[in-house]
């Protein structure tokens, strides 16, 4: 009798604008036994080298990258928690979302349920004032350049998101790890 296959890892979406310190808590999240952190980061500046900067096509292709990367990481690793992070400004990230939702990976026999994906979205926070701050005082090699007026878009948009959080998260303090505290125990990590 073929052994059953192991669950897809429950998705833990981190959702805020730049500088609320997405990457921050992913990182000390991926700490943890059973979670996996994927900095989503680097993705998007192979896909701005690839286009030769921010244009059409640009977040589609960070995105698939970052799916086939979720994809990748879930069979070959099989976490039992992948945190991933992003603005949740673009099309694209809704796609990316709505994409992973409807995952339907057969299972290991017949009369086994098909394996999906359980989405966790996390909303993080911050004021503009700090979220501006924080972008200023970070080492700008790491990350995707953005002018102060996208920044204010951003954090506008990511503010007016009407999704289904789980979560809710201030992230305003000095003190990453008491957000990320907040995460672990109310996901149960």
């Amino acid at each position: 009798m073929p052994p059953r296959l192991r669950p897809l890892p429950r998705l833990i979406v981190l959702v805020g604008p730049k500088g609320v310190g997405k990457s921050t808590l992913g990182r000390i999240l991926g700490t943890q036994p059973g979670v996996r952190y994927l900095d989503v980061e680097p993705l998007f500046h192979e896909a701005l080298t690839k286009l030769g900067g921010i244009g059409p096509g640009y977040a589609r292709a960070g995105f698939d990258a970052v799916y086939r990367e979720v994809m990748d990481i879930s069979e070959d690793e099989r976490p039992d928690n992948l945190v991933f992070d992003t603005t949740g400004t673009s099309e694209e990230a809704v796609a990316l979302l709505d994409r992973l939702a409807s995952v339907q990976l057969p299972g290991a026999r017949e009369e086994d349920p098909p394996r999906s994906f359980e989405i966790r979205l996390v909303r993080v926070r911050a004021s503009l004032d700090v979220c501006s701050a924080r972008l200023r005082g970070r080492d700008p090699s790491g990350h995707i350049a953005v002018s102060e007026e996208r920044i204010r878009q951003m954090h506008a948009q990511t503010e007016a998101l009407d999704w289904d959080w789980h979560l809710d998260v201030d992230n305003s303090g000095d003190d990453p790890l008491d957000a990320a505290g907040r995460i672990r125990a109310l996901l149960r990590l």
